[in-house]
């Protein structure tokens, strides 16, 4: 599920290509109900979704609905710690900028790039996001009636998140001293019984 019809079209041709039967749906999450009416064993939210998101309990709650009982949810998201940080430096210090815990108003950042394509130069554009805490995420897919089956934290990502962080070998990226001080990206599994 999207709400970009590009991205939903691009999902369908690169499924269609590898020979992979799935379903593609274009929808605001928050009005996913209005097209889909089922429950999986897995419902999956990929990273760098939850910051486009208003309201994380809503989303909590969505998530909760689409997992059948004994199923289980599963995200793996980029950690809220490294986006506290002001990722507009030209040295590795790590100064505070942005809030940690989730605002009532979206942060708003003007930019001529987009996620999908960091040297892609496009208009300005402005992009309105949700900071949001590792706990206000715990705690919306708890409120929703689902189980912690267990919360990781890692100390690298899949992206350049700050300006200064070193890519890997591996292709994950790290924070240049002290790699492993702080955590980057993390991962959690929630059952319904």
């Amino acid at each position: 599920m999207d709400f970009s019809e590009k991205a939903t079209a691009l999902a369908k041709k690169l499924s269609n290509q590898i020979g992979v039967e799935a379903r593609f749906i274009t929808s605001d999450i928050y009005k996913i109900a209005h097209v889909l009416d089922e429950e999986f064993d897995v419902v999956f939210t990929s990273g760098g979704v939850l910051t486009w998101l208003p309201d994380i309990e809503e989303w909590g709650k969505i998530v909760a609905r689409y997992v059948k009982s004994g199923g289980f949810f599963y995200i793996r998201e980029d950690h809220p710690i490294p986006f506290v940080f002001d990722d507009e430096r030209d040295d590795s210090e790590l100064k505070l900028r942005y809030p940690y815990f989730t605002t009532d108003e979206p942060l708003m950042f003007e930019g001529g790039s987009t996620y999908a394509d960091s040297q892609a130069k496009l208009q300005t554009r402005k992009s309105y996001e949700w900071p949001h805490s590792l706990s206000s995420v715990l705690n919306s897919l708890i409120d929703a009636g689902l189980r912690i089956e267990f919360l990781h934290e890692f100390p690298f990502t899949t992206w350049k998140q700050l300006p200064f962080m070193i890519e890997r070998e591996d292709g994950r990226w790290i924070l240049p001293s002290n790699q492993e001080c702080l955590p980057l990206m993390y991962s959690i599994k929630a059952s319904k019984p």
